[in-house]
């Protein structure tokens, strides 16, 4: 995650670079500048809600709680938009997997769910992995055996 300082800077530059472009508002959207910003602080929420979904994952499985926080699902769904926003397909099809798949196996009504804290770990672990990938400027799918696992 970026310090705040920075992600506050970005944002600026962001907000500077829309004001002062030349054309249209789809236009300005498109400079490099402004993409490389816009990445930035897509990659630096991506970060935050990884980070507080792998920490909720593993108290989870280390019985310290009992199932995902609604913050973590709704960081999820938030991850979901904006992957969508970016036209990240896979990252947006795993968050929302990942989503379905952690209210399953945090469902108490379930005596013995098919999705497995395992199975959302993989599915987080996935996760970073294409954020990763992302990040270093490559697209790739999600693991095929990890969605089927999340999608039981």
């Amino acid at each position: 995650m970026i310090p705040d300082s920075r992600r506050q800077d970005l944002e600026r530059e962001l907000l500077l670079a829309l004001q002062q472009g030349a054309g249209s508002p789809a236009q300005r959207l498109m400079a490099p500048g402004v993409q490389e910003a816009l990445q930035q602080l897509f990659l630096d929420q991506s970060d935050g809600v990884l980070h507080a979904l792998l920490g909720e994952l593993s108290a989870w499985q280390a019985a310290e709680r009992s199932g995902p926080s609604d913050a973590v699902l709704r960081g999820l769904q938030r991850l979901r938009g904006l992957a969508q926003d970016h036209q990240l397909d896979a990252i947006r099809g795993l968050s929302e997997a990942l989503h379905q798949a952690l209210i399953q196996a945090g469902a108490p009504d379930t005596a013995s769910p098919s999705v497995t804290v395992a199975d959302c770990q993989q599915g987080a672990e996935e996760l970073a992995r294409l954020l990763f990938l992302y990040a270093a400027g490559q697209r790739r799918d999600a693991s095929s055996e990890v969605m089927a696992r999340l999608q039981r």
